[in-house]
């Protein structure tokens, strides 16, 4: 079975309740090889990318929660002077 759509990653398929492999034909359509009758044929897309980019959205919050906790300590033994000028 050829399915004329994009074969992104992340596609299960299965027949009559088996897995089977989803292929990528000529690198753009997906295709499932069916044996002859009738059956039940599910696909399922399960993106990848999300997972990627939660993970990243959490390293990022993570980065700014952590960013005045960072200054504060490697500023601690700073010193300021203040200057006062008249005129």
């Amino acid at each position: 079975m050829i399915l004329a759509e994009v074969a992104n990653p992340g596609w299960e398929a299965s027949l009559d309740g088996q897995p089977r492999m989803v292929q990528s034909l000529q690198g753009l359509f997906r295709a499932i090889e069916v044996p002859v009758g009738d059956h039940v044929i599910s696909l399922r897309y399960k993106p990848q990318l999300p997972i990627f980019g939660i993970a990243l959205a959490v390293f990022a919050w993570g980065v700014v929660l952590m960013t005045p906790v960072v200054k504060h300590i490697f500023m601690r033994g700073a010193r300021v002077e203040h200057l006062r000028i008249n005129k």
